[in-house]
């Protein structure tokens, strides 16, 4: 569904007079709670740390919390946070940008890996569609429904969407979830 069309949908479930800008932060909202509970899977980015250069830019969809991993020249790197004390190969993060230390002193391959977050909808993506799986499109209509119920006190409504958005979102955790094949394990041979 393109933005519009979500728009449109919340519009038809619940009539209101809320702005679409606001609905469009509510959407992003959504979305992004929705890529902290699915399993989506990680994501690499990859440099090369320069001589005497400490701090890099971050990836836009990339934030502290969401990184799993950071590895230099296949070595782990440990993350501390700004008020620890510096012990070993460590990172930070200093206004969205990652620290090392210690500095290189050559050229080094550098690793990070993390959950993307997704991109941000503006009012004037009419025409785009969110970065959630296409499929399941509905659970950020619903939403945006059950933040527009619920700043209107339409408290039975709210509670029905709700409930219908928790089942969607409950369908798509089954269906997006990885294929995870079971594996027999051999304890021992019959004679």
């Amino acid at each position: 569904m393109k933005l519009k069309d979500i728009l449109l949908d919340v519009n038809l479930m619940i009539p209101n007079s809320i702005s679409d800008e606001i609905k469009v932060r509510w959407l992003n909202e959504t979305q992004r709670q929705l890529y902290r509970d699915f399993g989506f899977p990680d994501t690499s980015y990859a440099f090369a740390q320069q001589p005497n250069v400490d701090i890099y830019p971050l990836p836009n969809n990339c934030s502290r919390e969401r990184i799993s991993s950071v590895t230099v020249d296949d070595l782990e790197y440990e993350y501390v946070s700004m008020t620890e004390d510096l012990q070993g190969r460590c990172w930070t993060i200093i206004d969205d940008n990652i620290w090392f230390y210690p500095m290189p002193v050559q050229e080094k391959q550098a690793f990070i890996v993390y959950k993307p977050e997704p991109q941000d909808m503006r009012l004037d993506m009419q025409e785009e569609e969110p970065e959630f799986p296409k499929d399941f499109h509905e659970i950020l209509t619903y939403g945006v429904a059950f933040r527009v119920a619920r700043s209107l006190q339409l408290l039975d409504i709210s509670v029905q969407v709700q409930q219908q958005m928790y089942a969607l979102q409950e369908e798509a955790k089954r269906k997006l979830r990885p294929n995870n094949r079971k594996r027999v394990v051999q304890t021992r041979l019959w004679r």
